[in-house]
């Protein structure tokens, strides 16, 4: 799910300098554009790290993806006020999609494949933006909101073709390790 919301977001870095553009932002607009989403991440790191989260992380993170997705659409209207609401929405969605998957990932991966798994994860996740800048590069000269709505529908996809199965019966488990037998948490500790 991460993987190709990382190549939306990918998208979205091409997109943006031309949209800074548009805007007559001049050259260091690209960064402000940049700060405004890295402000909402920030925001939602503190608001999560001083709180505790009380709704099932599965759902959370299909509600989340899918609310990232539609905050990219405002960046179909073209004013600097959109262009900064929509990215503070964006970065107020994403951090805490990251926090939940990695908190999931840690309870249902056994500790011994920690290492591994997150080694991969990182792998991909840091492989998937260049390829959205590649789809960046295809459908920008078809027109911003061509643009806009390929970044919201790759952003969206993973949550409308995976969000079902998580959210269905495996989804009420998700926060138990799957090794829950005496036999198998000796194993684990062992």
């Amino acid at each position: 799910m991460f993987a190709l919301a990382n190549v939306g977001e990918g998208c979205l870095l091409v997109f943006l300098p031309h949209r800074a553009a548009d805007l007559g932002l001049g050259t260091s607009g690209y960064g402000y554009l940049v700060a405004a989403m890295t402000a909402g991440e920030l925001v939602a790191g503190l608001v999560l790290a001083r709180r505790g989260w009380r709704w099932q992380l599965p759902i959370s993170i299909v509600v989340a993806q899918l609310g990232a997705a539609l905050s990219v659409l405002v960046l179909i209207a073209p004013t600097t006020a959109s262009t900064l609401l929509a990215l503070v929405l964006l970065g107020l969605l994403t951090a805490p999609m990251t926090a939940w998957a990695q908190t999931l990932r840690m309870r249902v991966a056994p500790p011994e494949g920690h290492g591994r798994l997150f080694a991969l994860l990182r792998t991909v996740m840091q492989a998937t933006p260049p390829l959205g800048a590649g789809l960046g590069a295809l459908v920008l000269p078809r027109g911003p909101a061509v643009t806009v709505v390929s970044i919201a529908a790759v952003i969206a996809l993973p949550a409308l073709l995976l969000g079902p199965s998580l959210l269905g019966p495996a989804a009420a488990g998700a926060h138990d390790p799957p090794w829950t037998s005496e036999e198998e948490i000796e194993e684990v500790v062992s």
